[in-house]
C-alpha cells in the first residue's frame, strides 16, 4: 500500500491508502456500490416487495409481470447502448449516471402513483442499472473483436473447469 495525503478547503487533511496501481481504495469501493444499486437494490431487492405491491395495488399476476418485464428491457437496451455511451461520454460519466439514474428511479417508485408511471420507472432503473452496472467493464468492442480473432478461449476471462461447478460439502 502506498499512502497519499490529499485534502480539499472543506475538510483538513486525510491520509489515503492506495492501492499498488495507484488507485485510491475509494474508487474500489465506489465501483463496489454499482452491482449494490444496480442489481441488489433495482433488482433482487425489488422482487421482494413486488408480491406485496401487487396485494396492495390489487394488480394481476399479469401486471407485476410486466413490471419486472419492463425492467428487463430496460436493462437490455442499457446494456446495449453502454459501450456506445462510455466511448462517447466517458466510462465514469456513464458509471455515475448509471447509479445516480437508477437511485432517482427507484425513488421515483416509492412517490410514483399509477401503473403506467411505475411500468416506465422499472424500466428506467433497468436501462440506468445496465449503465451502472455494464458500465464497469474493461471491454470494449475492439477487445471483444480481438478475442473472437484469437478463437482461442484463454483470450477470454477465466473459465469453469470442464467437469464443471459443483457442491462439495456443506458445513453446519
Amino acid at each position: 500500500m502506498v499512502h497519499a495525503v490529499t485534502h480539499s478547503r472543506f475538510s483538513p487533511p486525510v491520509e489515503l491508502e492506495r492501492a499498488a496501481s495507484g488507485a485510491p481504495l475509494w474508487v474500489a469501493l465506489g465501483l463496489a456500490v454499482g452491482p449494490l444499486v444496480a442489481i441488489g437494490l433495482a433488482r433482487f431487492a425489488y422482487a421482494l416487495l413486488l408480491p406485496p405491491m401487487r396485494t396492495d395495488l390489487d394488480w394481476s399476476y399479469s401486471q407485476a409481470g410486466a413490471m419486472n418485464a419492463a425492467n428487463a428491457a430496460g436493462y437490455l437496451a442499457g446494456a446495449i447502448f453502454t459501450a456506445r455511451l462510455a466511448a462517447r461520454h466517458g466510462e465514469r460519466t456513464v458509471y455515475l449516471v448509471g447509479l445516480f439514474g437508477t437511485a432517482f428511479s427507484l425513488i421515483g417508485c416509492g412517490a410514483g402513483d399509477g401503473f403506467t408511471t411505475l411500468l416506465a420507472l422499472r424500466a428506467a432503473a433497468g436501462f440506468f442499472g445496465a449503465l451502472a452496472f455494464v458500465g464497469e467493464g474493461k471491454w470494449n468492442s475492439d477487445d471483444l473483436a480481438a478475442a473472437l480473432a484469437a478463437r482461442d478461449r484463454a483470450a477470454c476471462a477465466p473459465v469453469a473447469p470442464p467437469e464443471g461447478l459443483y457442491l462439495v460439502a456443506v458445513d453446519y
